[in-house]
């Protein structure tokens, strides 16, 4: 490796979690900027979300701003900021000539991407090659629907997308697949089916018979209840090798592991044995062989596919942002322009980029003098996302930086902070990390006591899931409502607990959605991210309307209708009512139609959002959503679905397709098939958040609770993964070793006692995957256990605590209990609490109309922007007025407006170290652009330029002056004050700042010239409110010039 390469200028800090990560990288940015060694717009810094993207920039720009710094704050704004993905787009658009792109491509969503990627894979597939694909499928995952789930993804097609994702975001061309694929097949027969049969169909009559033959001898035999079940196996894949001629891999390998009681095994014998050669079968070899090649093939020709209709629809997506950013960042021309326009590079959570992602942060680390890179690696949980947590230490390791470590903890409590220290360091160190890298010091106040045991142990009997979420509930119950819990409020003083501080975390969705359900049983309310928004009953009520808006004919959506709204407490008349009139013609009277229909009539053009406020109105769903109960919830969700709308509508927009109702129905069907339609989750309510792990990441609650302690640590070398070919590291290109890998596993969810797996083991990989499985999983429990600030909460069975509870945490699984009250956990003791939480009786909800839901009262509603430009309104007082001379002739009747935009756009560009003659040239040629060259001299709007230049040098002399100050400022209300000062002053010393308007206003008396003055006071007062709560200066003078009229006033915005 070069020394230019090992010479980086990259600085690394390692932040662990609730160690002031945005504080320390807002003082780096802060430093930078404030000491002159970098310039406010050649900063680069790029977060994990745009959130934080504008948290750092407000941060740094209020902090320059206090200190007076604010020509520093103002370029800030021109700072490449945001997502790694909104940096990259930035680049992309502009330098997209470089790349022969428009500059004006449109970006599409994920979800649309996905779209767009499945259409591509169906136009790529023949029709022989898709009938190919589906026997084989029949092969992997069995006889249809029942094997395989209705609507689910197939084998191939998940081989394929994996392919592709892994493909993408090492940046691969889809050409280089061709060479993978051989190298998958040569790897993959070479040590996982060493070894063929020739002759598949007399592997096929071996075990027909000898199936055929045990369900004689048995059917003979006073058989014992496992034999019995036995039996029952073997005599149902009997029927279906009879019914399809062949059996799918999945039951071969289990029929190579029936077995019956000691009694009777010997007559299952010959079926295991007949079973037992199917990782010899020809067949099977052909199929492996099958969809190995379809993965590479048709993951080639799909994202070739895929690129041309991007091309021809204009857009691109998330990863080829960064593939082009690459692209481009490996330009010598780009290079060139980006090493002068670039001082520092800041890149946040590290530990999470993908591998086209680090590719960048390392192109950009050579082309500006500093790059800094904050994060902490034992966070790093997206693997699955792309993320290679073993790449970047790869990385880390050559560039041979040692890292800064914050070692404080400002989020939680210390016995919290000192209990994760002591049992990280050890269990990390395992893996490589330092102990001065895993222990924190807290930072929070002493102790207080009344916050109780910072830590708790929940133990219950279950033997099932169900058993173990009416637990979990009954626990979170308790907590609450024993009062005994207390969390540190606002105020720094202990208060208690509620439903919203306490969130808990579960391995997987599945897990929220059945603890969601036992929380409801017993009336407790909770927040879950989950699907299932189309499935409730006041989605169903709008969707049927908008069916019969569609279809007045439509008679399913016309009874659906009629039997929520007009039958609901007796279904028998209604079932009457069906069978006494044909189709529509039974609901057609029915108010609820009617006023559907009327609806209808009177906006047959109407689209998808005005169809759906017009069908909420008709049905009058708000109030429905009242008497239903739950009222809060179910306009949330109202509020959701009406959402998909406009993301409908959008992604018909980037698609060039019709926005219809019928569009939009079907579009609410593939959401719901795809796990894609939200619930509303209740934001502000007072309601336990469910959240899995994984997407705890980033968030913290005062009380968390973890479950599925000893979830299994799944992963495998089957399926599609990217290997590195083993060599020294080039910093230059870290991508080029890397190659995606595709094993696949033929056997459906049957893991056990099967050859292949077996060599699993043996695999040169095996070992490395072990580790790597072991050390994500000890980084996702890192990840859970720093969620808490007052309190930890552990979960689960009785003696999950104990023995193998823990085993991940390596030489630190050795908790010990002290009593009830005390615990020692890696040398640390500290006091906890035990409950034994037990399944509770249901609680009987009794619905009342409207009980969760106040109607509100009317309410003025602010608008979303406000110009002060705009705000005209006569406040205030004239406290002062200076007069700068005669006022100038404007000649005719000029377009006021024409004459105000050319005397503004002079102001803006003048300075009085311009040359006289450009002066007055620029003044002539703005004059005549807008028109008003006539109207008023340019030699006179140069005098007028030089009395106010000349007035405010002698008023304030070491002031400092900004022409168009941007003003960007939120007001209580929420609505956004946005404009631009004509011209901005803030004296060398701390004090007011001044605020100058310029107004075209002529031929008016003094006092005429003051009542225009006093109409421009809320303006003037938008101003003064927006810097101070920027906290530019001690309060504001607000100026009015009028440059033409001769006059400076001062007003007094009241």
């Amino acid at each position: 490796m070069s020394k230019e390469r090992k010479s980086l200028p990259i600085e690394i800090v390692s932040a662990s979690a609730g160690s002031g990560k945005t504080t320390h990288l807002s003082e780096i940015l802060k430093d930078a900027v404030g000491s002159g060694r970098v310039r406010p717009d050649a900063v680069m810094a790029m977060t994990f979300t745009n959130k934080a993207a504008a948290e750092l920039r407000e941060r740094v720009r209020g902090t320059l701003l206090a200190a007076g710094k604010a020509t520093e704050a103002q370029h800030l704004l021109g700072a490449r900021m945001g997502t790694v993905n909104a940096v990259c787009g930035e680049l992309v658009s502009e330098f997209a000539f470089e790349l022969g792109l428009s500059p004006d491509l449109q970006v599409i969503d994920q979800v649309v991407a996905d779209d767009l990627l499945r259409d591509s894979q169906a136009a790529a597939l023949s029709e022989d090659l898709l009938q190919e694909m589906a026997r084989v499928e029949e092969r992997f995952s069995g006889h249809g629907p029942k094997w395989s789930g209705e609507g689910e993804e197939t084998t191939w097609q998940r081989a394929v997308r994996e392919v592709i994702a892994l493909a993408r975001v090492n940046g691969i061309p889809p050409r280089s697949l061709t060479k993978h694929l051989e190298r998958s097949k040569k790897e993959f027969f070479s040590h996982f089916l060493p070894r063929e049969e020739k002759d598949g169909d007399k592997l096929d009559r071996r075990l027909r018979e000898a199936m055929d033959a045990c369900l004689r001898e048995t059917s003979e035999q006073p058989l014992l209840k496992g034999d019995l079940g036995a039996r029952e196996v073997v005599e149902g894949l009997a029927a279906d090798f009879r019914r399809h001629g062949f059996l799918p891999w999945s039951s071969w390998a289990k029929l190579a592991k029936v077995a019956g009681t000691k009694k009777f095994d010997a007559l299952f014998e010959p079926v295991r044995e007949a079973a037992a050669c199917h990782d010899v079968h020809p067949r099977l070899h052909r199929d492996v062989e099958t969809l190995i090649n379809a993965a590479y093939n048709i993951g080639c020709l799909t994202m070739e596919e895929f690129g041309r209709r991007k091309k021809e629809a204009g857009v691109i997506d998330f990863t080829d942002q960064k593939i082009l950013a690459l692209h481009l960042l490996e330009m010598p021309v780009v290079r060139e322009r980006l090493a002068a326009e670039l001082d520092l590079v800041l890149v946040d959570e590290f530990q999470d980029t993908d591998p086209l992602e680090l590719a960048i942060f390392l192109k950009l680390a050579e082309l500006a003098p500093r790059s800094v890179w904050v994060g902490d690696p034992k966070q790093s949980i997206y693997s699955f996302k792309g993320a290679d947590p073993d790449l970047m230490g790869n990385v880390l390791d050559h560039l041979g930086a040692i890292p800064e470590v914050l070692s404080s903890s400002y989020r939680s409590r210390p016995p919290l902070v000192e209990l994760v220290s002591s049992v990280f360091a050890p269990a990390l160190k395992e893996f490589g990390y330092p102990p001065k890298q895993v222990t924190l010091q807290a930072k929070r106040a002493d102790e207080a006591k009344a916050l109780g045991p910072a830590v708790e142990f929940w133990e219950w009997d279950s033997r099932n899931q169900e058993i173990d979420a009416a637990c979990l509930a009954a626990g979170i119950r308790d907590l609450i409502q024993d009062g005994k819990a207390r969390v540190m409020g606002t105020d720094d003083r202990p208060r208690p607990a509620t439903w919203k501080d306490v969130a808990v975390l579960c391995r997987k969705n599945a897990g929220c959605d059945r603890l969601a359900e036992a929380l409801g049983s017993l009336g407790i309310p909770s927040r879950l991210a989950r699907a299932g928004l189309l499935a409730t009953a006041e989605a169903g009520l709008v969707a049927n309307g908008l069916r019969l808006w569609v279809d007045p004919g439509d008679a399913l959506a016309g009874a659906t209708l009629a039997r929520t709204l007009e039958f609901p407490p007796d279904g028998q008349n209604w079932f009457e009512a069906m069978l006494k009139h044909p189709g529509m013609e039974a609901w057609r009277e029915l108010p609820s139609v009617k006023k559907i229909l009327a609806a209808r009539e009177a906006a047959l053009l109407a689209g998808p959002a005005l169809a759906f406020d017009q069908v909420c109105a008709a049905l009058d769903v708000r109030e429905v959503c009242r008497a239903w109960g739950d009222a809060e919830g179910r306009l949330a969700n109202l509020d959701a679905l009406r959402a998909t709308i406009l993301a409908f509508i959008g992604e018909c927009g980037m698609a060039g397709q019709a926005v219809t109702v019928t569009g939009l129905l079907q579009y609410w069907d593939g959401l719901a098939a795809a796990e894609g339609d939200g619930l509303a989750e209740g934001a502000g309510r007072d309601a336990v958040t469910l959240v899995t792990w994984h997407s705890a990441k980033g968030l913290e609650w005062p009380i968390v609770v973890l479950t599925d302690l000893k979830e299994p640590r799944e992963e495998s070398l089957f399926g599609a993964r990217v290997v590195s070919d083993h060599g020294r590291l080039d910093l230059s290109d870290p991508l080029a070793s890397r190659w995606v890998r595709f094993f696949p596993w033929p056997y459906g969810r049957q893991r056990k006692e099967i050859p292949m797996g077996e060599r699993e083991a043996a695999h040169p990989d095996a070992a490395d995957l072990a580790r790597r499985r072991d050390f994500e999983a000890l980084r996702l429990f890192y990840v859970g256990w720093t969620r808490a600030r007052d309190r930890l909460v552990f979960a689960g069975r009785n003696g999950c605590f104990q023995g193998k509870g823990f085993d991940l945490l390596g030489p630190a699984n050795d908790l010990e209990f002290i009593g009830e009250t005390k615990a020692r956990w890696a040398g640390y003791e500290f006091s906890c609490y035990h409950r034994s939480p037990a399944p509770a009786q249901p609680v009987k909800q009794k619905v009342e109309p409207g009980v969760s839901f106040v109607l509100p009262k009317p309410r003025e509603l602010h608008p979303a922007w406000i110009r002060p430009s705009e705000a005209a309104e006569p406040t205030g007082r004239v406290v002062e007025v200076h007069d700068l001379g005669p006022a100038f002739p404007v000649n005719g009747k000029p377009d006021p407006i024409n004459l105000g935009n050319a005397v503004h756009a002079f102001f803006a560009w003048d300075a009085v170290d311009i040359p006289a003659k450009q002066r007055q040239a620029v003044a002539e040629q703005i004059l005549n652009r807008w028109a008003v060259a006539g109207a008023l001299s340019p030699k006179h709007l140069v005098e007028a330029a030089d009395r106010l230049w000349s007035w405010l040098a002698r008023t304030w002399p070491d002031a400092t002056w900004h022409r168009e100050w941007p003003i960007l400022h939120r007001l209580p209300t929420g609505s956004v004050v946005a404009g631009q000062i004509d011209l901005f002053g803030h004296p060398a010393q701390r004090g007011p700042a001044i605020i100058i308007d310029h107004k075209s206003q002529s031929s008016l008396s003094r006092a005429e010239f003051a009542r225009v003055a006093l109409g421009y006071g809320r303006q003037l007062r938008q101003y003064s409110d927006a810097l101070g709560m920027a906290g530019v200066a001690e309060g504001c003078i607000s100026l009015l010039h009028f440059p033409v009229g001769g006059y400076v006033m001062q007003v007094s915005p009241v």
